[in-house]
């Protein structure tokens, strides 16, 4: 169970439970109608949405809701590893881990603050890798406008350094291309190879793939 609302609000708390395997959101809202409305989308294709209020979430958002969730029974999955958590630590196989578990102020809760670093550690390595990919995009293909920009914070690498993409507008084209860093091809709409071909022969050779 699980609940990801960290807006403050004066209305009342409300659980709102779906689903074979009862998942829960706590929501604030003025009525049971409310509150149901606003899982809507978390319970599409789940089923019927059981509302219950619960006072002892009144005015709590963030660290302060998800440390009264798990004193009050709930078990939520670390935002890193997914290890399932209590209020008291979690379960290694059939070992208890007796460890408070880490809570950020926006909520977010990790199995320990070590958990949480290397989750920071991978969001920064994604980042890195993001603004590395548009530099070596922009050095490779000059006069291009990057127009979005595709990885994960949990891509592994391959040959030619981390996962990244990016969607790229070049001179003459109509529609966006692809292109991979380490990728030795340029992925084109049809309609544009000629015009990404003279755009490509007009790059020094040294530049050229």
């Amino acid at each position: 169970m699980k609940s990801t609302d960290g807006r403050k609000t004066n209305h009342a708390a409300w659980t709102c439970t779906w689903g074979d395997d009862h998942r829960a959101e706590v929501v604030h809202a003025m009525d049971a109608d409310s509150a149901r409305r606003s899982c809507d989308g978390y319970a599409d294709g789940y089923g019927d949405i059981a509302v219950k209020r619960s006072p002892q979430f009144d005015g709590l958002s963030g660290a302060e809701l998800t440390r009264a969730q798990m004193a009050d029974g709930w078990q939520m999955p670390c935002t890193d590893c997914e290890h399932e958590l209590y209020g008291w630590g979690r379960y290694d196989g059939d070992d208890e881990i007796h460890a408070e578990p880490f809570v950020r102020p926006c909520g977010a809760v990790y199995c320990d603050r070590s958990c949480y670093l290397a989750h920071a550690r991978r969001l920064g390595r994604y980042a890195g890798n993001r603004v590395g990919v548009m530099i070596d995009a922009t050095e490779r293909w000059p006069g291009i406008e990057i127009v979005h920009v595709i990885g994960s914070a949990y891509s592994g690498e391959r040959p030619g350094g981390p996962v990244g993409q990016v969607r790229l507008r070049f001179p003459g084209g109509r529609y966006p291309a692809t292109w991979g860093r380490g990728d030795r091809h340029v992925y084109v709409a049809q309609c544009d190879a000629a015009a990404w071909r003279e755009y490509a022969a007009s790059i020094p050779t040294k530049d050229a793939p």
